[in-house]
């Protein structure tokens, strides 16, 4: 609800403190709200009067086409906009005071791939948003061992019919000598097998464990220090206790090897989330070489349990390339080559380490280091899906991630589960998903990328980015030759940034004229005029524009569809 332009896409009200009704969607024949071709889902909705008399109306549910777009310079903040009213039911409600009831119905969603909202419409009573839905792709679902497009959507229903691969799943280290440990053990264990029945591979993130207790030195985190020497209300650091190093090592053993590929869905190990030096959003606040200690251990016990139980499983670290180079090699040695199988790397967008010469020359049995984006949730809107991920595979990336997950899924308060009446009038949570319009993108994307390999850029000086790709793999491995992709991007400084790509400095024509009518603006202030009023032109004058004004023009071709 706080998208920029939700409440005027689905015709709501922006003051309503008080709504005389709630919608909840409580069940859905379609999983996680995504429908294939030829569907149509039935919702089974709860309406719950909020005031003190009865509600009684001919009422109606509006579908609405909707999208989300781009917003220049801005990676995160979506502007969602009505594409147009997609059909109606009718439907009669008599609701009692502080009353419910369940409605049963069938939508009529238009076969045309897209996002579409639900709205309950009560006459004066108002309006209220129900759910999200999305059309898309039926997805051929083909188990993988390392997919090159994944998201950090963990919901199995979502990513089954999206036809998506989860990117990680993230743990803190528990002792194995911990009283509750077999217990939480057998829970870790069912989380990850739920992955290897629906056809799914997944990597696996251990960072710091509990916060306080005895593997913490003085038994809790620990902050920065201020001038006085106390502890500042800030991020700490999670590092355990070196004498559980051992104990470290027999939980990655086992896990490795009860969990790895292809007993399990495991596909790759790491050591933390984003472990920064200096301090880190996930706990870490030691230096280098504890980082290493800890690291090496990690190696050892996956690199037996490769041996002795069979597995594949790739060890991977540190999230950026200059993390990995202090982290492991730091000390000017190699010694950590034999194990670094991929380097994780957060938002390098157009610069990975994919030209490293000792990695892309190391041999051994899993070949080069690979290069796996783990996080880089920048393209969070419709209209940029297929650019980034087309964009890092086409910059030498073997994993792109890509989009933030709360922008393709969530529940109805994000991460919480709604609540509703059951028959007998008592309170019940359900864990109902609904996507937005960019899990359309995202189907579509797999769609038309999933693991079909990078070929070449049409055009290599840019200016349209245009990024061709093989077709799927075939039953004998090759791609096939009427089956590639071609992603057409006008400019991908859009996601990027105008400075990280080719060609910086070559400007639109309407990015020009813009400019000259702005620095006549800024001639024309008088003297005296607000410092704010200049710097307010002055920053428009220096922010970059996406190319605009542009046509490429693509002969039909029955060889071929446009989408």
């Amino acid at each position: 609800r706080k998208i920029p332009g939700f409440y005027d896409t689905f015709g709501l009200s922006t003051n309503e403190t008080a709504p005389a009704f709630q919608a909840l969607l409580i069940e859905s024949s379609a999983p996680a709200n995504v429908v294939w071709p030829g569907e149509q889902p039935t919702f089974r909705i709860q309406l719950i009067n909020k005031t003190d008399h009865p509600l009684s109306a001919k009422a109606k549910i509006d579908l609405i086409a909707y999208g989300s777009k781009g917003r220049p310079g801005d990676i995160w903040v979506p502007e969602m906009h009505k594409i147009k009213d997609a059909g109606s039911l009718s439907v009669q409600v008599d609701l009692k005071p502080k009353g419910f009831t369940n409605i049963t119905v069938t939508l009529k969603v238009p076969e045309t791939f897209g996002a579409y909202g639900a709205i309950a419409d009560l006459g004066q009573a108002g309006r209220q948003f129900i759910t999200t839905m999305v059309r898309t792709f039926k997805p051929s679902p083909k188990a993988v061992q390392y997919p090159q497009f994944c998201t950090d959507v963990t919901d199995i229903r979502v990513l089954t019919r999206l036809g998506l691969a989860p990117n990680r799943m993230g743990f803190g280290y528990k002792p194995t000598t911990d009283a509750d440990f077999e217990q939480w053990y057998k829970k870790q264990g069912e989380s990850i097998m739920a992955y290897k029945a629906a056809g799914l591979a997944i990597t696996i993130e251990i960072g710091g464990g509990a916060f306080f207790g005895a593997t913490q030195p003085l038994g809790r985190p620990r902050c920065w220090l201020d001038d006085n020497g106390v502890m500042k209300d800030t991020k700490f650091d999670l590092a355990w206790l070196p004498s559980y190093d051992e104990d470290f090592r027999k939980l990655v053993k086992r896990l490795v090897s009860d969990f790895g590929w292809p007993k399990g869905p495991v596909n790759g190990i790491k050591l933390w989330n984003e472990p920064w030096n200096g301090i880190s959003i996930s706990g870490w606040g030691a230096d280098d070489l504890r980082y290493r200690e800890i690291f090496k251990v990690l190696c050892e016990a996956t690199d037996e349990a490769r041996k002795e139980a069979g597995v594949e499983v790739l060890i991977g670290g540190c999230d950026s390339s200059s993390n990995t180079f202090d982290k492991l090699f730091g000390d000017g040695k190699d010694d950590f080559l034999k194990w670094l199988d991929f380097c994780s790397i957060h938002y390098q967008g157009m610069f990975p380490p994919s030209t490293v010469k000792s990695w892309v020359d190391r041999k051994g049995p899993n070949g080069r280091v690979r290069i796996w984006d783990t996080e880089s949730w920048v393209a969070n809107t419709d209209d940029r899906v297929a650019a980034v991920i087309a964009a890092n595979l086409s910059t030498g990336h073997d994993r792109a991630v890509g989009v933030y997950q709360g922008n393709i899924c969530s529940g109805y308060n994000y991460w919480e589960t709604a609540q509703y009446f059951d028959d007998a009038g008592k309170m019940q949570r359900t864990n109902m998903v609904q996507c937005w319009s960019v899990a359309a993108s995202m189907g579509a994307a797999s769609h038309f990328i999933g693991e079909r390999k990078f070929r070449e850029l049409l055009f290599k000086n840019g200016l349209p980015w245009i990024m061709v790709f093989d077709g799927a793999p075939g039953a004998d491995g090759k791609p096939v030759a009427e089956d590639g992709t071609v992603v057409v991007v006008g400019d991908i400084g859009e996601e990027f940034g105008a400075d990280c790509v080719l060609f910086r400095t070559a400007r639109g024509v309407k990015e020009r004229q813009h400019e000259a009518e702005l620095r006549k603006q800024l001639a024309a202030l008088p003297a005296d005029a607000p410092e704010t009023d200049r710097r307010k032109i002055a920053d428009a004058i220096a922010k970059d524009e996406p190319l605009s004004g542009a046509t490429l023009m693509l002969k039909a071709d029955k060889r071929f569809s446009l989408y």
